[in-house]
């Protein structure tokens, strides 16, 4: 391999897609817990793995433990990351779906 090929490699590599290189992307789309990462850079977990993260945390975990166990490499993730997941899989689960909303910001 030429060294512009390499050069060219290694830069396919560090180009980032809206949050994540192609290697992390792959990275993250090869875990049981992640469905797909789509072009805008957002995670798309598998809903197993959604409900296994809400059934942890009511046991007593914390959401960084949860993503840990599950293959996920933290300083590729963010904690924010994770904390908006877990406060939407909450949401979501303690919401019955045909609830009446007053508010839908609260």
């Amino acid at each position: 391999m030429t060294q512009h090929n390499q050069s060219h490699q290694d830069a396919d590599r560090t180009v980032k897609s809206h949050g994540f290189t192609a290697d992390q992307r792959r990275l993250l789309e090869d875990l049981d817990a992640v469905d797909h990462v789509d072009s805008r850079g957002n995670i798309h977990y598998t809903k197993e793995f959604s409900k296994h993260a809400i059934a942890e945390y009511q046991r007593g975990k914390g959401p960084k433990q949860i993503f840990t166990e599950a293959g996920f490499p933290l300083e590729i993730l963010g904690y924010k990351r994770i904390e908006r997941a877990m406060y939407r899989w909450r949401h979501a689960y303690d919401t019955p779906i045909c609830a009446p909303r007053k508010n839908v910001f609260i």
